[in-house]
Parts: C-alpha cells; sequence; structure tokens
C-alpha cells in the first residue's frame, strides 16, 4: 500500500515537472571542457552513486576493433597513475567502502560507483582518476582476459547465443559487429595496451562523457567538485562525427537462418526486423515499445490463442529503443510437434497487427500505464535512476529522457498501427531457427521460410 501510494504521487509530480523538462530535484549543468554533469537529489539513503557514462561500445568499433570496449570495461578500476598497484586500488576502494560495477551495450559504456555521502568527493576523485589515467599495464590486461575468457564461455553455453549472432549477420549484414556489444573473442584476445591506449584517448574525452551523480547530496556541491576535478580534462578533438558512423543498410529480401546446437532443449524461433531510432523517428520509439508490451501480455489474441492450443513454452515481442536502428523481435520456444502450427500462427497474427480492433482501448490505456510505471519504479531507487538517464543520454539526449513519460502516455491507437505499417508489414525480416540435429532430421528441416510480411 505505501508503494502504491508512493508511485501515485510520483505519478502526480513527475508529471506535472515533465512538460518543463527534467523534474525539479534534477541539475544538470555542462562544464567548459564539454563535461555534462547531473545531479539527482535523493534523500532516501545517505549514500551517493556516482557514474560515468560514455558514448562507446559496438555501434563505434570496427571490424577489427569490435569487443576492446567491452574489455576495457573490465579495466577500468585496475591500476591508474594515481594507484599504479594492484593494492593501492583495492585498497582505496575498501578504504571508502565503494560497491562498484560497469558494463558495455551497442551504445554506452558505463562505470559506478555507490559509497557514503560524506566520501562523495572522494569517490569522484577516484572516478576521475579511473577515467583518465588507466595504465594498461600488461599484467592487467593478461589477468582481466582470463576473466572474458569465462564470461564469453558463459555466453556460448547458452545456444540462443549462436541463434542471435546468425540472425544478426544477415539483419545488419556487414556492420552486424557494431550490435555486438560482447565483442569478437578474436579481437579481444589478441587486443594490446597500445590499441586500448588508442580507442580510450579517442572516446574518453569530456565532450563524449556524462558525469551522474545521485543521492542524499546538495547539487551545488558536487558541481563544485565536478569543475574542481574534472575541468581541466582536456576536450577531445578525435571524436567520430555522425558523418563517420555508417547508417545500417536497409533490408531488402526476407531470409531464414538454420541454427543447430546440441544444447537447445526445445525449438527456438527469432524473426528481426529493422525498426526506427531516436535520430529520426522518435516519436515511433514510444510507439514501439507500447506494441511490443501489448503482444507480450497473456490477454493478447496470439498470446492467448497459443496458450490454448498448448503450442509453445513462451513467445515474446521486443522492441529496442536505440540512436543507430532499434531492432524489433518475434522470440518463441516452441514444442517439436507444434512449431509449424505455431509459426503460422505469429504470422497470421502479425497480419492483423495494424487493424483497428486488434488492440483494444483497454489493452493501449494498461500498456501505457504500466510501462510508466516500470519507468518510474526505477527513479525510487538513487543507484538505480542513473542508470536509465545513461541510456537516454546515451542513445539519445536528456530531453528525451525529461520527455520520455509524456512520449509513452501519448501514443494512440494510430500511432502503433502506422509504426506497424512502417516497419512490419511489407517489410523484409529474418527468420531463424534454433534446433538440435535430431529435432532438425525428426522435422525433417532442410531449410528455414522467413515468416511472410505481406499483406
Amino acid at each position: 500500500m505505501k508503494k502504491s501510494l508512493l508511485l501515485l504521487f510520483m505519478l502526480a509530480t513527475l508529471g506535472a515537472t515533465a512538460q518543463k523538462g527534467l523534474p525539479s530535484n534534477f541539475h544538470h549543468r555542462t562544464l567548459s571542457n564539454g563535461l555534462e554533469v547531473l545531479v539527482v537529489e535523493h534523500t532516501a539513503a545517505p549514500l551517493a552513486t556516482i557514474k560515468l557514462a560514455v558514448r562507446n561500445g559496438a555501434f563505434a568499433e570496427t571490424a577489427e576493433t569490435n569487443g576492446l570496449a567491452h574489455l576495457y570495461e573490465h579495466l577500468f578500476f585496475k591500476t591508474n597513475q594515481e594507484f599504479p598497484t594492484e593494492d593501492d586500488i583495492t585498497g582505496r576502494i575498501e578504504e571508502l567502502g565503494i560497491v562498484f560495477n560497469a558494463n558495455t551495450s551497442d551504445e554506452r559504456a558505463n562505470y559506478h560507483i555507490t559509497l557514503s555521502n560524506r566520501s562523495t568527493r572522494d569517490g569522484l576523485a577516484l572516478m576521475n582518476a579511473a577515467v583518465r589515467y588507466p595504465l594498461f599495464s600488461e599484467d592487467d590486461v593478461k589477468a582481466e582476459l582470463d576473466v572474458m575468457d569465462a564470461k564469453i564461455e558463459r555466453a556460448e553455453s547458452n545456444p540462443v547465443h549462436f541463434l542471435v549472432n546468425e540472425v544478426y549477420e544477415k539483419l545488419w549484414g556487414d556492420q552486424h559487429h557494431r550490435k555486438n556489444a560482447l565483442g569478437n573473442p578474436e579481437v579481444i584476445f589478441n587486443a594490446t595496451p597500445a590499441q586500448l591506449r588508442i580507442m580510450h584517448d579517442r572516446m574518453y574525452v569530456p565532450n563524449n562523457t556524462l558525469l551522474l551523480v545521485s543521492g542524499d547530496v546538495k547539487a551545488s556541491q558536487v558541481m563544485d567538485w565536478a569543475d574542481e576535478i574534472f575541468g581541466d580534462w582536456t576536450r577531445g578533438k578525435n571524436l567520430p562525427t555522425e558523418a563517420d558512423i555508417p547508417e545500417f543498410a536497409p533490408l531488402t529480401v526476407s531470409q531464414g537462418v538454420l541454427t543447430t546446437n546440441e544444447n537447445a532443449q526445445a525449438p527456438v524461433m527469432l524473426v528481426a526486423f529493422q525498426g526506427p531510432d531516436t535520430r529520426r523517428n522518435p516519436k515511433q520509439t514510444h510507439a514501439g515499445e507500447v506494441l511490443a508490451y501489448m503482444l507480450s501480455q497473456g490477454d493478447g489474441a496470439l498470446q492467448q490463442e497459443l496458450a490454448e492450443k498448448e503450442l509453445v513454452y513462451q513467445v515474446a515481442v521486443g522492441y529496442s529503443t536505440q540512436k543507430y536502428t532499434g531492432p524489433i523481435t518475434i522470440f518463441m520456444v516452441a514444442k517439436p510437434q507444434g512449431l509449424q502450427e505455431a509459426r503460422d500462427i505469429v504470422q497470421k497474427h502479425l497480419l492483423r497487427w495494424a487493424n483497428p480492433d486488434y488492440f483494444s482501448d483497454e489493452q493501449l490505456e494498461r500498456a501505457k500505464r504500466m510501462l510508466t510505471y516500470q519507468e518510474l519504479y526505477g527513479r525510487e531507487v538513487p543507484s538505480e535512476i542513473v542508470h536509465g538517464i545513461s541510456y537516454w543520454w546515451a542513445s539519445a539526449n536528456l530531453d528525451f529522457y525529461g520527455a520520455y513519460l509524456d512520449g509513452i502516455r501519448s501514443v494512440t491507437k494510430a500511432d502503433v498501427q502506422q509504426f506497424v505499417r512502417d516497419y512490419i508489414l511489407d517489410k523484409p525480416n529474418v527468420t531463424g531457427l534454433l534446433v538440435t540435429e535430431e529435432m532438425k532430421n525428426m522435422m525433417n528441416l532442410t531449410q528455414v521460410n522467413p515468416i511472410q510480411s505481406i499483406r
């Protein structure tokens, strides 16, 4: 009940401020070197979370460098000029009681710590040393390659990993590495400190970075510390421009992919379309999220028919909002004997998604309401809110984040229908199927025919 009341309060207050941009407890400033600083005052606990988000990741990599951003993720909290030994850096982290983590995605690399708010300035100084002065020692790189090896091995233990890779190779063409945040193992295991230094010096500059501080802090004090500690960080002059980042070539013909892996427990179908992005079609990204939510709920027509006929274990529709062409996906885990019928049902429903009566007004309003709730839940915890903010900053901008709730609330049934017409109906797709050799032989599979989206 307390959480419900809190949500109602947040809905009212955040809704009132969303039209003006960022909520009133957000304080934003850009330093003279281009570093964006955003402080979120939140007195839930005497803690502070500090995050550095960098516009880096697979999108900025070539086939020859794919995986360097991910490798650097594992080196961020390693030795640097201020803490030149492992004992130095780990001792400082333990002294400040820091909990830290980092992750790399297609369009964002981010690194964050949580510590007592009394140590906020010390935390900022540690992050400054880490982002500006890494040593990239041979010992550090070698040690983290062992960690990367285990991480890649875990990913490859899931057979769906190979299905996604093969589908994406077709969907994104010769730029498919730019949708592979994990990275190319061959690139990673042959990486040198010199290669990491080149990437770092180009991408890890203030005018490509957002400094986020959230928690029981005073914005004015944090802004002063940020200027004092990060203000002399030299502005980057060699960042890739929009012209340097190639567009993904539009898919011109539907294709099928057959992936075999002996670890598959059931047939898995993955259908992928190219969707909109935040640069050219920001409004349609909201419609895509609402569509995906409605189609993944149990009361939808697609889900109900598949459930009634007991043909599948799972089916979900997704859309990932990104700056550089987000994918639209249909993911289905089927029972072997029900695969063909389930596939036909998916195709039948897909062709009806733009019909005026396919979704009810109640389904639409519930989807918008639940997406709003999910966003608000993420804003309740100071250590979590920084993740959502940095995602939208990297894949769009802070204005997009400030208007996100209104954007979701404003989606109409006509918007959803237009999204389907623009990106799904009559558009080519890649349909992939994951099976074992035994399933393949049992079902007499020799090839995969792509889902037909032609009306």
